[in-house]
């Protein structure tokens, strides 16, 4: 697989597949063996992605989406402003958002189920796509009705359009709509939320996944620092000299 140009990352997947067919047969004593992949070393990945958008790039992509297509454009937004993986907006039905208090029920999320909060645009962009559907219904469906099991081409069609990914030959450096939520993230960090807030709103199961996006505040230790400095001098904290014996 890797001779003919295969990531390791599809290698991890194709085995682990092998091997869960395999353990199912052990389990119902088609075979008795260990698994013959048990012993193999696969090569490590890395396929952590840096890469998000800018305000003005995010801007052009939605701008440009809506002309092409009106429910991507929105499945972008959506992404955008809440986090929400590609998988999660797939599974979204109506039932689950709550107009009233501005959210929205993740309960098909790959870690534990959690709320995201809509900005006034993703909010209004609902709005207008609610037409009084039943709970049960998707608030995003395919040209057939049905549930969505790829995000359309016309992302990739427009993002190529704009040139967002001109000049990048590593993949983990080119615009995906994953891209949307590290964006999310990114945008979050660099505005001031902590990391563990962070955590929350990306549904992430340990704060070590989150902490990927802590160089986006390189003086965050340093402003802590200070503002704790500024509230000891507003509250004239001021610690006792020591005395001769200590």
């Amino acid at each position: 697989m890797l001779d003919e140009g295969k990531a390791p990352r599809s290698l991890q997947y194709c085995f682990a597949v092998f091997r869960q067919a395999w353990n199912h047969a052990r389990v119902n004593e088609l075979i008795n063996e260990d698994c013959p992949t048990r012993k193999i070393k696969l090569p490590k990945v890395e396929n952590k992605r840096d890469r998000f958008l800018t305000y003005g790039e995010a801007d052009l992509l939605l701008k440009a989406l809506k002309e092409k297509s009106q429910q991507t454009h929105d499945m972008t937004l959506l992404s955008l402003h809440t986090g929400v993986r590609a998988g999660e907006l797939y599974s979204l039905t109506w039932g689950v958002v709550d107009f009233k208090n501005g959210s929205a029920l993740i309960r098909d999320a790959k870690g534990k189920p959690r709320h995201v909060y809509l900005t006034i645009e993703t909010k209004n962009m609902l709005k207008r796509r609610y037409q009084g559907q039943d709970n049960n219904e998707l608030v995003f469906k395919d040209r057939n009705g049905q549930k969505i099991k790829y995000i359309s081409k016309s992302f990739e069609r427009v993002v190529n359009k704009l040139g967002l990914n001109n000049g990048i030959n590593d993949d983990r450096d080119k615009v995906l709509f994953h891209t949307c939520r590290h964006t999310f993230a990114s945008w979050h960090v660099q505005n001031g939320t902590d990391l563990y807030t962070v955590k929350e709103l990306l549904g992430h199961s340990t704060i070590q996944l989150t902490e990927r996006y802590s160089h986006l505040r390189p003086d965050g230790l340093k402003k802590a620092a200070r503002n704790f400095d500024e509230k000891v001098i507003k509250n004239n904290i001021v610690p006792l000299e020591k005395t001769e014996n200590g």
